[in-house]
């Protein structure tokens, strides 16, 4: 595939590689990925992969940054949504469980992330700034509903731990339960946000 100076196009191409990389760590191993296999995934050649990204560390390092500013950025468009910030949170409930198989491409995907980088100290830092800018965004919900007295909380920076490490935990659970039931678990999540923020039920 020819090389284009279209910053769209080759951005279009950088992103569809990336999400063939993606792809690629969710249901195989960042440890048979070669660039001549994501080439043909992707349908570019293996020099325009070269080009754009220079080698396999750094495109899986490419590809964790632009996954976590994607995550990011969605999670600021719901803090952005004019709505109070109680309804944000059930918003945010089901963002991050929608489906159970998406839920559990995404947890083999992080599991090879975190493999692919506990060895490399760049891939490392990518993770942690992204996982800041995702702490932000859910610091400035938090921070809308004290302001509008609509969230009570004595710590925010605790509670925001709290509700990371609930979502992250749960995620394992639907990784390793097949059966179980997505709508209850939902609803049993939101019902413990609201008790961790000082919501009732009337109000979320």
């Amino acid at each position: 595939m020819a090389r284009s100076k279209d910053p769209k196009l080759e951005q279009q191409r950088r992103e569809q590689i990336m999400s063939t990389t993606r792809a690629f760590l969710t249901h195989g191993s960042f440890a048979t990925l070669t660039l001549s296999k994501i080439a043909e995934q992707a349908g570019v050649s293996k020099g325009l992969l070269t080009y754009y990204f220079g080698s396999k560390e750094q495109l899986i390092i490419q590809t964790i940054r632009s996954y976590h500013t994607e995550q990011s950025a969605l999670l600021q468009g719901l803090v952005a949504l004019p709505i109070p910030a109680r309804a944000k949170i059930k918003l945010m409930v089901d963002a991050t469980m929608p489906t159970q198989q998406s839920v559990q491409d995404e947890l083999k995907f992080q599991v090879e992330v975190w493999s692919f980088s506990k060895t490399r100290p760049d891939a490392i830092e990518a993770v942690r700034t992204s996982y800041l800018h995702f702490r932000e965004a859910c610091e400035s919900l938090l921070d809308q509903g004290i302001a509008d007295g609509s969230i009570q909380v004595r710590d925010k920076a605790f509670t925001y731990r709290a509700l990371h490490a609930i979502i992250d935990g749960l995620s394992f659970q639907l990784a390793v339960e097949p059966d179980i039931d997505m709508a209850a678990l939902r609803a049993d999540t939101l019902h413990l946000f609201q008790h961790l923020l000082g919501l009732s039920d009337e109000t979320a």
